[in-house]
């Protein structure tokens, strides 16, 4: 391998991070292929410097080692790298068919569930109210909302972000949110506190950052302690926004902070509080494909949840 060879392959590795860098930041690049460019950069760097490191082995160990060796380790490394991706494609292909067979389920159960809403409605008219037929439009509610969810999930899963990114007043698009809970929260014995910096501008999904607003809120006063604050602020950070929203609990030990996030996971199911356990799964893909993340920590009896968008 010449040393002109060696210095091209190293060039290109350059200026493939850079450029995969630059399209990471921008959004126009997903995680997944990104790892796949990272891992060729990684493997032109070590192929170019590998006789040197042959080289200097040879000389500190004082053993003969062949150029003719050096690239039969090289072709060693390529081979294993072209098999390890090859092993990894199940597991990607898997993947992908549960993402496909949760979006196939829920349009295919739309359809169903508002034949079913439309002709208990129907009954209604025909027969008067009675206690079965609203328990069936309760339960028909339920199965609407979790279907749209399931629909929303498996959108922010997809490779093309449905995030349409746009400037928009974020202070507003909070504060107006935040003010439709507030009849329902003090209803449940929760005066809200809401605190936002005003006149914030925000590059982002206006739609998705009142969904995130709300996905908060909803769950505070789900699962907040009797009696007790829900307090909501919005305030600049570094290189976007930082929503924080925080609550006392009834029982935070057993809150595992690290769950929360996960597909319907339920803290404690028994509290029958008329979640699936998706509301914040949802909120940290809206946080993701804003570049951002979301986290929850609990302190004592309260839990706090930081999302910060960039």
């Amino acid at each position: 391998m010449t040393a002109h060879l060696q210095l091209f392959m190293i060039l290109g590795a350059i200026v493939l991070l850079l450029i995969i860098f630059a399209l990471l930041k921008r959004g126009l690049m997903s995680v997944k292929y990104s790892l796949l460019w990272l891992a060729l950069a990684v493997g032109l760097v070590i192929a170019a410097a590998f006789p040197y490191v042959v080289y200097v082995l040879r000389d500190l160990l004082d053993i003969e080692m062949p150029v003719n060796l050096v690239f039969l380790l090289m072709f060693c490394f390529v081979l294993v790298v072209l098999l390890s991706r090859r092993a990894i494609d199940p597991v990607v292909r898997s993947a992908q068919q549960q993402k496909q067979f949760i979006t196939d389920a829920s349009h295919e159960l739309k359809t169903p569930i508002t034949v079913i809403a439309t002709s208990l409605k129907v009954l209604e008219m025909e027969v008067g109210q009675q206690k079965w037929i609203d328990k069936a439009q309760i339960q028909t509610e339920k199965l609407t909302e979790l279907v749209n969810s399931l629909v929303t999930l498996s959108r922010m899963d997809e490779e093309d972000s449905p995030l349409k990114m746009e400037s928009f007043p974020v202070s507003d698009a909070v504060s107006e949110t935040a003010e439709s809970f507030r009849d329902l929260a003090l209803s449940r014995g929760h005066p809200l506190e809401l605190t936002v910096q005003p006149e914030l501008t925000y590059r982002g999904d206006e739609y998705a950052v009142r969904q995130l607003t709300s996905i908060l809120l909803d769950n505070a006063v789900k699962y907040a302690a009797p009696e007790s604050p829900i307090t909501l602020t919005l305030e600049k950070g570094r290189k976007g926004v930082v929503l924080r929203q925080s609550n006392r609990c009834a029982e935070p030990e057993s809150i595992d902070p690290a769950k929360l996030f996960d597909r319907f996971y339920q803290a404690d199911p028994s509290r029958g509080a008329g979640g699936f356990g998706i509301g914040l799964s949802i909120a940290r893909s809206i946080a993701e494909g804003h570049r951002g993340t979301i986290r929850a920590a609990v302190s004592g009896d309260t839990i706090t949840f930081t999302a910060e968008l960039k």
